[in-house]
């Protein structure tokens, strides 16, 4: 606890014996779960960057690192308490849904080899790393929807609007939260399955809609949060599509966190610099 240490030695020791780095009633975070989160961050800006931590900017970055995760795994925490509560849970099916979208649109690589040679080299992640990561993306993006009913609602009222017959036009600049499309009647430009201007989910929507045809409604990541998303088709461009969608953004999960954490506090058993 004192050194703080970020080796893989003792990573790997903490992946056997569970010590805690904080813990809120019976609720224990694991260490492992720290270094987990802080040892892609130094990995990545070590091998893609090449910042080093040896120099009094590399140290203040790494400090702020430090703060990141355990940030990170003090939040994922409470939200999984939020989860159990809720009754909410990621499948495996989930899991291998989003690796598959990401394989499909070569966002990390073109075949298996080179996906894993990128994971290593990017996050010195195996692929059962970045399933664990994927798992908890998904499941603070499920929690946060499970407690948006309003903007759920809105969502679906769009929806049945759309059903009914409406413009999608008319509905996206009545109910869209983005800003840059809304006036454009929803419509965010042509994209291809190598596209990066929007998220994969997106993507991989759109390229299965028939021209004309909408969606149901989509949970993605947007922006620095998440939000639901409707899409539509406009037309068939070359082997992608010209797109529109109606943005319902989520309500940000920090207030229900903060609320859970006055609650129920937490004990650090690290001191991180100020």
């Amino acid at each position: 606890y004192r050194r703080q240490t970020t080796s893989g030695f003792m990573y790997q020791v903490t992946k056997v014996l569970p010590f805690p780095v904080a813990r809120s009633g019976k609720t224990l975070i694991a260490y492992e779960n720290y270094l987990f989160q802080l040892r892609q961050y130094i990995h990545y800006y070590e091998t893609q960057t090449k910042l080093s931590f040896e120099t009094e900017a590399g140290r203040d970055q790494l400090a702020s690192y430090k703060k990141r995760a355990l940030d990170d795994v003090v939040n994922l925490a409470y939200t999984k308490m939020i989860a159990e509560e809720k009754g909410v849970s990621v499948s495996t099916q989930e899991i291998d849904e989003q690796i598959r979208i990401a394989k499909e649109q070569k966002r990390l690589g073109s075949s298996d080899d080179i996906f894993e040679d990128v994971l290593r080299e990017y996050w010195n992640w195996s692929i059962d790393d970045f399933r664990r990561s994927l798992s908890n993306e998904l499941m603070v993006q499920k929690v946060t929807l499970a407690l948006d009913s309003d903007t759920e609602n809105r969502a679906k009222s769009a929806l049945a609007r759309l059903e009914a017959g409406e413009d999608f036009a008319v509905i996206a600049k009545e109910y869209s939260d983005e800003e840059l499309t809304r006036e454009a009647g929803g419509e965010f430009g042509e994209v291809d399955p190598t596209n990066r201007n929007v998220s994969q989910q997106t993507v991989d929507t759109l390229l299965k809609l028939e021209p004309g045809q909408y969606s149901g409604i989509k949970a993605i990541p947007y922006d620095s949060g998440y939000a639901l998303e409707i899409v539509k088709n406009l037309e068939n461009v070359g082997n992608g599509a010209r797109g529109a969608r109606i943005i319902f953004k989520l309500k940000d999960l920090a207030g229900p966190l903060n609320d859970l954490k006055d609650k129920k506090p937490y004990r650090l058993y690290i001191s991180l610099p100020e």
